[in-house]
């Protein structure tokens, strides 16, 4: 997830981690982001977008497969908020953090 925030953002990419009832990982980059329909489409296997970075158009596909696997939804947002443009990606947790 951050490999492909670095690959696609035109500066800094931003991680966060919340440990609110429901932690989440966050990474937001400030690429040139996706429309609503590139967005379902980015999470299908072998579909890429940007033809100059070398890869298969796995990568988006197999983080949603991981965050389903650990009880997790993931959300593609572009652009986020308070943002032009870019990309962000929130893994949000399901099960309830109760170390806080």
């Amino acid at each position: 997830l951050i490999d492909n925030a670095l690959k696609h953002s035109a500066a800094d990419v931003i991680l966060e981690v919340q440990s609110t009832p429901h932690p989440a990982l966050i990474v937001t980059d400030s690429g040139t982001g996706l429309g609503a329909a590139e967005i379902h489409r980015i999470l299908e296997r072998h579909v890429r977008f940007d033809r100059q970075q070398i890869g298969y158009g796995l990568g988006m596909s197999i983080i949603q497969t991981i965050a389903q696997k650990h009880d997790a939804d993931l959300a593609l947002i572009s652009p986020p908020s308070a943002m032009p443009h870019g990309l962000q990606a929130r893994i949000v947790f399901k099960t309830e953090n109760t170390n806080l």
